[in-house]
């Protein structure tokens, strides 16, 4: 970029007639002599281009504007932060005519693409997170696009009707003041005939009102009556079906009992005999030896029976154990059954309350 001087008008004029001098003169001939060749280096100097002088203004502007063209550049392009230094740092250099600028005009400047803001690079989970809140702005966004759409036609509803409204009273009003005393009767009349219209229906509510307190009264006696009988019922059952099962229970331990010591007595006897038979002594050494073994074996024959039946005795005994405590588990079960049934109809027959 070149700065252009301006010129007078007399400085035109006299270039132009030095220039026509000049010509003359080399037309003429007259460069042999020392004038002649004064004046044809006087002419070569005129026609040579003067160096321009500098407007300090219009430096001072120049210097700004590149050094605010190179700033924009170092943003877009690191690379180009060079020439704006050397820009800087040229305030000493004199800008002459026919030289460019340090920096590249801004047709020839490279277009860099823009990076954006010197910020760190986000890390995934932090973009998935972004993207989440994004989609949840989006759906709070829609959802109150939407609520607002509805309080509108809402809105618009309601000033529909009011105005509706609002023409009927006019209406009216209008037909009361140009109709006189007899349309005042007949929207009396009609008045009146709306409201007995009215009256029917509240008595006739209030009928269907009473109707259902009455059965619903009924309905309430007839489950406190069967809820009674129930408890009747379960209380017969229980009191029968355990003292009956208890009884008998009892009387067959106690039968168990008693032959289980029968048993252990007739045991003991049969041993204390058999003691004794071991203990007398022996006067024959041939017969009754040999009626003694088969006494003896008669002895423990019965022996291991009556332990057979000891011992099926105490099994007897261990199963009829076992089959009290499971009708005990069975009782309780069937009353955890019975409060679970009686709760609902407890809450039934309060709700009628």
């Amino acid at each position: 970029m070149t700065v252009n001087r301006t010129m007078d008008a007399d400085d035109v004029l006299l270039s132009i007639n030095s220039l026509e001098s000049a010509s003359d003169l080399d037309k003429s001939g007259v460069t042999d002599s020392p004038d002649g060749e004064i004046k044809r280096v006087i002419c070569q100097k005129q026609r040579e281009p003067e160096a321009e002088i500098e407007n300090p203004k219009t430096r001072l502007r120049i210097v700004s504007r590149n050094w605010e063209a190179s700033k924009g550049d170092a943003i877009m392009n690191p690379e180009l932060s060079s020439g704006a230094e050397k820009l800087a740092d040229g305030d000493d250099q004199k800008i002459k005519p026919g030289l460019s600028s340090p920096l590249p005009s801004p047709q020839t400047r490279p277009r860099a693409a823009f990076v954006g803001p010197m910020s760190p690079r986000s890390s995934p989970g932090e973009h998935a997170d972004l993207v989440e809140k994004n989609r949840y702005l989006e759906l709070a966004l829609k959802k109150s696009m939407l609520e607002n759409e509805a309080l509108k036609r809402e809105f618009e509803e309601e000033k529909n009707m009011l105005i509706e409204s609002l023409d009927r009273l006019e209406l009216a009003n209008e037909q009361l003041l140009a109709g006189g005393e007899n349309s005042g009767m007949e929207q009396l009349q009609m008045e009146l005939t709306r409201l007995q219209r009215h009256n029917t229906l509240l008595s006739q509510r209030e009928r269907e009102l009473q109707f259902q307190l009455s059965t619903k009264d009924m309905l309430q006696k007839e489950v406190q009556h069967l809820q009674e009988l129930n408890e009747q019922l379960l209380e017969s059952r229980s009191g029968d079906g355990d003292s009956e099962s208890g009884n008998k229970l009892l009387e067959r331990i106690m039968t168990l009992e008693t032959e289980l010591a029968d048993t252990i007595e007739v045991n003991n006897l049969y041993k204390s005999q058999l003691h004794d038979a071991f203990a007398e002594p022996k006067i024959a050494p041939g017969a009754p030896a040999a009626g003694g073994d088969e006494e003896v074996a008669k002895l423990r024959a019965q022996v291991k029976t009556l332990e057979g039946e000891l011992q099926d005795l105490r099994d007897r005994y261990f199963v009829m154990s076992i089959r009290l405590a499971e009708r005990e588990a069975q009782h309780e079960e069937v009353m955890m059954k019975f409060r679970r049934l009686q709760s609902p109809i407890k809450h039934f027959t309060g709700s009628f309350k």
